[in-house]
């Protein structure tokens, strides 16, 4: 192309290369509901059982196994059913569908009634809750017990739940060498950045 203007060079037209975009689909997880309640059923369940009277009743190791275990499996699976749920991979690992529930339910009320009604105040309040008790029994499940296995995937796991800023930062100012960096205003860093390209052709 001509040169555009007063420019001394001719002018390049480029377009940028398309790219297919990432598409976050929604992942289908199946778990059950091993709450305290539900366990505490299941220890009933299992206490009701007249062991004495089943174990005798066969000489067969196979037969007798075969037979504890479909009686604990029928206890597991109507105690503690295997619910599905739907999960997105940009979700941290800690939240629970009742968790995003609450939170669709608090942003409704931010927008209907505005950050001053009682109805938003106090579903800000449940979902701030809720979030300190999803991370305290995803720790307890999860990760508690790699404080002893895997101290590097444990203290991983804590800097997460505890929304400790990542090494990796997007901030620019990370990969910056200049003298006293924090004390400087935007505009003052902008300008030492400016002497710093001019340096070379002065």
């Amino acid at each position: 192309m001509p040169p555009f203007g007063l420019s001394d060079h001719n002018t390049i037209i480029s377009s940028p290369k398309e790219r297919a975009k990432d598409l976050i689909s929604n992942g289908t997880t199946f778990k059950r509901n091993i709450n305290p309640s539900s366990k505490r059923a299941l220890g009933r369940y299992l206490n009701s059982i007249d062991w004495p009277q089943i174990i005798p009743s066969t000489n067969d190791c196979d037969q007798l196994s075969n037979m504890i275990q479909n009686i604990v499996l029928t206890g597991v699976n109507i105690l503690m059913p295997m619910t599905r749920s739907k999960k997105c991979p940009v979700d941290a690992p800690w939240i629970t569908n009742h968790f995003k529930s609450l939170i669709i339910e608090r942003q409704k009320a931010f927008s209907t009634y505005g950050p001053d009604s009682s109805s938003f105040k106090s579903l800000r309040n449940q979902v701030n809750r809720e979030r300190k008790i999803c991370k305290s029994n995803y720790y307890k499940l999860r990760v508690h017990q790699m404080k002893q296995t895997d101290s590097k995937e444990w203290w991983k796991e804590v800097k997460r739940l505890s929304g400790m800023a990542s090494t990796r930062s997007s901030d620019i100012r990370n990969i910056i060498d200049i003298e006293n960096l924090e004390q400087l205003s935007e505009q003052e860093l902008a300008n030492k950045i400016n002497e710093a390209f001019l340096d070379p052709l002065s």
